[in-house]
């Protein structure tokens, strides 16, 4: 029994194996039919290709040939023309570009300039209006002390004469016998 399990098992294995085997034979074949497939069009393409070539003469293929490499030399050239007029209009827009920047940013600090003239100017308006209103407010206020000291000065004077007439009066009373008290008590 034991040997028909061993046996069996190796069977499987062997089947397992071929299969494996089997599979890989078939991806080849499969490789080589899509390979064969291909031959087969190109040599139909070939054979397509000599079929419309042999029915000119040779000496026309060459010529055409011939006539295509000088066109081509002719495009190639061309190429490289084209190529140093893109270069050169490129490096031109540069230079222009360049110069209109430095434009547009010498026109920016002119603003900028002219802002800070106007801001200036408008700072210089003030203080020339603040600085007529301070000698208006100093022509008023010396006017004002002008005026006082006009007052203090009549004010001292009408002091020192009623302190001379003050003194005058005094003099008569104590010439006249009447004591300061008994006048303060007068007075009362």
């Amino acid at each position: 029994m034991e040997q028909l399990l061993t046996d069996a098992k190796r069977l499987v294995k062997n089947l397992r194996d071929q299969e494996s085997t089997c599979d890989s034979i078939l991806r080849d074949a499969s490789t080589l039919n899509m390979k064969m497939d291909a031959y087969k069009q190109l040599r139909e393409e070939v054979t397509e290709l000599n079929k419309v070539a042999n029915h000119r003469p040779r000496s026309t293929l060459i010529l055409g040939s011939e006539e295509e490499n000088a066109r081509i030399r002719e495009l190639q050239q061309e190429n490289i023309e084209l190529q140093t007029s893109l270069a050169e209009y490129q490096s031109a827009l540069e230079l222009i570009m360049a110069k209109y920047r430095d434009q547009v940013l010498s026109l920016v600090k002119t603003n900028q300039i002219e802002s800070d003239c106007t801001v200036a100017l408008n700072n210089y308006k003030e203080l020339q209006a603040k600085a007529e209103r301070i000698c208006e407010m100093a022509a008023v206020m010396s006017k004002a002390i002008s005026i006082d000291d006009n007052a203090v000065q009549a004010e001292e004077e009408r002091i020192a004469r009623l302190e001379i007439e003050n003194r005058g009066l005094r003099e008569l009373l104590r010439i006249s016998g009447v004591s300061e008290n008994d006048f303060e008590k007068c007075k009362n």
